[in-house]
């Protein structure tokens, strides 16, 4: 099973709205490796094969 938990409890955000993890504006996949008690290369090969990836330049 995957699964994926966010706090949204002080974000305007409604079923359906676009996510974004990693934008290195907010966040950055190492601050979130940080918070997870993990390194960058656990938290992107762990993501599994069934999650629509869109990469944007």
């Amino acid at each position: 099973m995957d699964s994926f938990m966010a706090d949204v409890t002080d974000i305007d955000a409604n079923i359906g709205d676009e996510v974004i993890i990693f934008d290195n504006e907010n966040i950055t996949l190492e601050e979130y490796a940080k918070a997870s008690n993990g390194i960058t290369y656990e938290m992107i090969s762990t993501i599994s094969k069934r999650v629509p990836r869109n990469f944007i330049d």
